[in-house]
């Protein structure tokens, strides 16, 4: 169903670039920032194009340097997801109801927010995360290990099992067989019990391997290759993997004592990690030590991390901040 951009505009706001910035050590050189009006759950970027999205079904828009343009979709639906295929279509996933009691809802634009169509609505639960891999290729995850794929662009998703009905927050796909999903369960979300896991695949969703169970819910995945990758999650919790996610070790707690929402890691050494108390850490020893502390903001947690064009990463804020951190890797 295709719905024009007046049908679904209900107020467009320009936010002008702050251009704040803030001056940290080598490793993080700097951090430029905005404030929207929104609590922001999702940035994504590709080409010079970049999005975010949040709460009262909010999405903003930049080309390049240009200010952000927010738009409000109708029925504000709950965004937390976003992400870019090809540089130019660009999803954006939540729900139509609550956080967690939600149906699945996911939007596409073919012109860089000026429109939207549904690409999916009502089915399954709640998504909370999106990835394509490339224009056609995508994956969403979220409540009730809810696992959605696409091979046309998001024209139809398919439902894929994944013998699990906790929450699936985070996924990652090397290609269209091998892949990871991660998540579980925490008690302030109404869930009865903590609890983590990771499951893989390598034939496309048809079984799935529990690789990791513990005590502390997995927010996020980042992999330098096909072999070395990290997960953060609830607790503070980092784990590495350096075989493609047959098994996880433990690495030292981080700072983000509450929780690790994103992780990001341009080499074994090098990475970035966002969560509870409004600061990113950057590390230069794979995960054992986070001298690098850069504030975004005053406390709010920082919800979501993306690769920006040209280097470093954007990252969203609960207080509707959004902004370029700088690595020096």
């Amino acid at each position: 169903m295709n719905t024009t951009c007046e049908q679904i505009v209900k107020r467009i706001i320009l936010i002008a670039l702050a251009g704040l910035s803030f001056a940290s050590s080598a490793m993080a050189q700097e951090f430029q920032s905005s404030k929207l009006k929104w609590s922001m759950w999702g940035i994504s970027s590709g080409d010079g194009l970049r999005v975010a999205t949040g709460t009262d079904g909010a999405v903003v828009v930049s080309r390049k340097d240009s200010p952000w343009t927010g738009r409000v979709l109708d029925g504000e639906p709950l965004l937390i997801a976003t992400a870019i295929a090809n540089g130019r279509d660009i999803f954006v996933a939540g729900s139509t109801g609550g956080f967690v009691n939600g149906k699945a809802l996911i939007l596409r634009s073919r012109d860089a927010g000026k429109s939207f169509e549904t690409s999916i609505s009502g089915t399954g639960a709640t998504i909370y995360e999106l990835k394509f891999h490339n224009r056609t290729f995508g994956h969403a995850s979220g409540v009730d290990g809810t696992l959605l794929r696409t091979t046309d662009g998001g024209n139809s998703w398919q439902r894929i099992a994944t013998g699990t009905k906790s929450k699936l927050w985070a996924l990652h796909f090397f290609n269209r067989e091998f892949g990871l999903v991660g998540g579980g369960d925490t008690p302030w979300q109404n869930d009865d019990k903590s609890s983590g896991l990771i499951r893989r695949t390598i034939d496309g969703g048809k079984t799935w391997q529990t690789v990791h169970a513990g005590q502390n819910r997995i927010s996020d995945f980042s992999f330098v290759d096909d072999r070395v990758g990290y997960a953060g999650g609830v607790g503070g919790t980092l784990l590495k993997t350096e075989d493609g996610g047959k098994t996880w070790t433990h690495l030292p707690k981080t700072p983000l004592g509450a929780i690790v929402n994103a992780v990001a890691f341009e080499t074994p050494a090098c990475g970035l990690i966002v969560g509870s108390g409004g600061t990113a850490y950057a590390t230069q020893d794979g995960g054992q030590t986070w001298p690098t502390a850069v504030k975004v903001t005053n406390g709010s947690f920082l919800e979501d991390l993306h690769p920006a064009t040209g280097g470093g990463y954007w990252v969203a804020a609960g207080d509707g901040t959004v902004g370029r951190i700088k690595l020096a890797c």
